[in-house]
């Protein structure tokens, strides 16, 4: 077996036919490719129209929701795959995306992830920002300028990576104790440049995302879970200076949204200490290991 796709999926049983009928059109052998779907506790009826529409996939049901990095680590267990494509399920991938990150990431040993090339899917054509930094001094992120070019990057958002499973043995897998999602990406890309290798942003691969829907729909939940993980993403892996200036930076910033903003972003901002003060000591526990 060649490539293994994991995807973990939650209810979101529109975006994951679209998703798995992209998988069938692409212009790759299918006797080396196996998908895995592992199924967070979806009541919408995702597992059971996958079991009947698309019987060749490898499902794992669990009982609830316990998060993405959870259940792809399950995913990734599982994978019989010399390669495993880590995606998102409301993802659609060009039918040469496959093709084209596996040969450059075969072509440069050196690096470990690749990501494509990713595009919103509404608008169509608008350039989703997933090759990005990280400053730890000032706790933000930010985008590279020039995505239809070629980059060695912090990290790649990861609605779609590709990397050989054998990196697992050496950078470990997903951090699960991000809960649900946001900056378990961030810092598995981390881990592997702090272990020597690369990660690369391939832009002739291309697919289409639903990020700016996914916003939209839940933008409370995603502050809350941004800031909490963001604030634990630097306590973990930042170094003491930089702790202590990024967060002086956030707690001050407080504030100012509370003032300008409605959104409920200083609330999560406070949600984000509070939460880390409590859990400091396991957090401080990873920052060793």
């Amino acid at each position: 077996m060649k490539v293994s796709i994991v995807v973990a999926s939650y209810n979101n049983k529109k975006d994951t036919i679209e998703f798995l009928k992209s998988i069938k059109n692409l212009e790759f052998p299918k006797e080396q490719l196996e998908v895995i779907i592992v199924d967070n506790g979806s009541d919408d009826g995702t597992p059971k129209i996958i079991r009947k529409s698309f019987p060749h996939i490898k499902l794992i049901k669990l009982k609830k929701n316990f998060g993405a990095p959870h259940a792809l680590n399950l995913g990734f267990k599982k994978a019989r795959g010399k390669y495993i494509l880590k995606c998102d399920n409301d993802v659609v991938l060009e039918k040469k995306a496959l093709k084209i990150l596996l040969d450059y990431l075969k072509s440069h040993p050196g690096i470990a992830i690749v990501g494509p090339k990713n595009y919103f899917k509404n608008p169509p054509k608008k350039i989703a920002p997933a090759a990005a930094k990280f400053n730890f001094w000032l706790g933000t992120t930010s985008t590279y300028k020039n995505l239809n070019k070629k980059h060695f990057v912090d990290y790649m958002q990861g609605s779609t990576i590709l990397f050989p499973k054998r990196i697992l043995g050496e950078i470990g897998y997903l951090d699960e104790d991000y809960g649900l999602w946001l900056f378990d990406d961030q810092d598995f890309c981390l881990r592997a440049t702090r272990k020597g290798y690369r990660v690369a942003y391939q832009p002739q691969a291309v697919i289409w995302h639903s990020t700016e829907e996914i916003t939209n729909a839940r933008p409370k939940k995603k502050l809350g879970q941004w800031y909490k993980n963001k604030l634990r993403f630097i306590i973990k892996n930042a170094n003491i200076l930089q702790i202590i200036t990024s967060f002086s930076l956030q707690f001050f910033s407080i504030p100012y949204y509370a003032f300008f903003y409605k959104d409920g972003t200083s609330r999560a901002i406070i949600n984000g200490f509070w939460w880390n003060i409590k859990n400091i000591n396991k957090t401080l526990l990873a920052r060793k290991q």
